[in-house]
């Protein structure tokens, strides 16, 4: 980060997430997220004692199939090539209940409330949370990559995926307006 006046700070732990989305098809997306964490120094375990070198703690990936413009999740992958104890392999199955639910309004604390705590894994979870808005943008580039009408392109579109979620998208600012005022003309021209 410019401006952050590292000095002498000493690096001890890396987390990298990135999110993929593909265009797949009956206007469904495939989002890919991944979640490494590196431990980048020598560090004692709290129950052993015992010296854990450098290298990778976690390694994660989960891959979600998502049919929109609804949003409802109806496939769930989890992929863990790296874990810190045999035990984390149960949590394979950790995400099947997002099934059948859409990525929506609530949905992160949907997966707080439902998969938290003793119940899942809290990286897979965290990795599922951070994949959310990817999927949204990702669910809209993908239908923007074909040319279409207005009408088309504005199919399924509601304003509650979008309106109160940050500050620039506020009910009362003039982006969700505008976005209320194309959703209900009477006549969505074409392109």
């Amino acid at each position: 980060m410019e401006g952050f006046p590292k000095g002498s700070l000493r690096a001890v732990h890396n987390r990298t997430v990135s999110v993929t989305t593909y265009e797949a098809e009956n206007d469904c997306v495939i989002v890919e997220g991944v979640l490494k964490d590196k431990r980048l120094v020598d560090t004692y375990s709290v129950t052993s004692g015992e010296k854990m070198p450098p290298g990778v703690v976690h390694d994660l990936a989960v891959r979600i199939t998502v049919r929109g413009p609804e949003m409802r999740i109806i496939d769930v992958a989890v992929d863990m090539k790296h874990v810190p104890r045999d035990d984390c392999m149960r949590m394979r199955e950790s995400l099947v209940p997002l099934i059948g639910q859409s990525v929506a309004p609530g949905f992160t604390q949907w997966v707080k409330s439902r998969l938290g705590g003793k119940r899942g894994c809290t990286h897979l979870n965290a990795l599922v949370i951070a994949m959310a808005p990817a999927v949204l943008q990702g669910f809209w580039n993908a239908r923007a990559a074909r040319h279409m009408s207005i009408r088309e392109a504005a199919k399924g579109i509601s304003p509650e995926y979008l309106i109160d979620t940050c500050w620039v998208w506020r009910s009362e600012g003039p982006l969700a307006e505008e976005l209320r005022s194309f959703l209900n003309r009477k006549e969505v021209t074409d392109r």
